[in-house]
């Protein structure tokens, strides 16, 4: 995919047949179909991410079905490691925490399964996609780890230290169970872009900025340069992550198919300390105020 004559993400869905055409996974089509959810009611999907486990598995399980009724488009459950290179210092907090209750790949997949059913089931009723790094998957087994995640009804995986270059394996896996990978593309690896965004399903995963996951105050300045490389070689929807601390960056982000956040979801908790109530209002209402940031202004409007 790509080259000449590929048009924008924004320009394929126009043509009626939305981002879920353009998915090859009934996984894929489920994280794209969201993302083409958001853009027909006018605005950016919201990506949330927390990590599985923290602060132990009921209680996640709690945070990211709440996440999901307070806005979350798509679900995204992270795998506590101990050498997790692509978080920052907060997450790290939140992985170290799960690590200490012994809290595994295993464990997580089956939790995030229960998030993934529907709300009838008391699940959140929105995809979720597994953010790994590769060592738990390794372990496991790449061909068990997929029909688990099968199993359980989740829709794809994110691998940060998994280069497309030696993951022909595990995508084989994904897609024979029917299940996305989802590529991380960076602003440090320009020259991979278009390999990197074929090789993706559902959705592709944009890094703001070099370095870690983690809020910050300022925008990211090459976040739209990479963004617009990237629909020069798929039409699928292109989410930007690494950095979105609130309301503000996501509404000056809202022209990216969409947005993820996860460290300000868990600082957020943090700052809650032991009272779970008031932690989940906190993230909640960041998950609320978020969306709304999200809405794009009516054609001929300003912003």
């Amino acid at each position: 995919m790509g080259g000449e004559g590929v048009e924008t993400g924004q320009a394929a869905a126009g043509q009626g047949l939305g981002f879920p055409a353009l998915a090859r996974s009934e996984g894929g089509r489920r994280l794209a179909g969201a993302f083409e959810r958001a853009r027909q009611e006018g605005r950016a999907a919201l990506v949330g991410y927390w990590m599985g486990g923290y602060p132990d598995l009921a209680t996640s399980e709690r945070a990211l079905v709440h996440l999901a009724r307070s806005g979350c488009d798509v679900l995204e459950v992270g795998v506590p490691f101990s050498d997790p290179v692509a978080d920052g210092p907060v997450l790290q907090t939140a992985a170290a925490a799960a690590l200490q209750r012994r809290v595994s790949l295993r464990g997580v997949l089956e939790m995030a399964g229960r998030v993934a059913s529907p709300p009838e089931k008391g699940g959140s009723g929105v995809p979720v996609v597994i953010m790994t790094y590769y060592n738990p998957v390794f372990r496991m087994g790449e061909a068990e780890v997929a029909r688990a995640m099968a199993r359980y009804g989740l829709s794809g995986m994110i691998v940060p230290d998994l280069p497309v270059e030696e993951a022909a394996g595990l995508m084989a896996e994904l897609q024979e169970q029917g299940l996305a990978w989802v590529s991380l593309a960076a602003p440090t690896g320009m020259s991979r872009l278009e390999r990197v965004a074929s090789a993706s399903d559902g959705f592709v995963y944009a890094i703001s900025r070099p370095g870690v996951t983690g809020a910050r105050d300022d925008l990211a300045p090459q976040a739209k340069e990479l963004v617009d490389a990237l629909r020069r070689s798929t039409r699928l929807p292109v989410a930007l992550g690494f950095g979105v601390a609130g309301a503000r960056q996501a509404a000056a982000y809202r022209w990216a198919d969409g947005v993820v956040v996860g460290s300000a979801f868990a600082s957020t908790w943090m700052r809650a300390g032991d009272d779970v109530a008031a932690a989940l209002e906190g993230i909640g209402q960041l998950a609320s105020s978020i969306r709304d940031a999200l809405a794009r202004p009516a054609a001929g409007g300003g912003g």
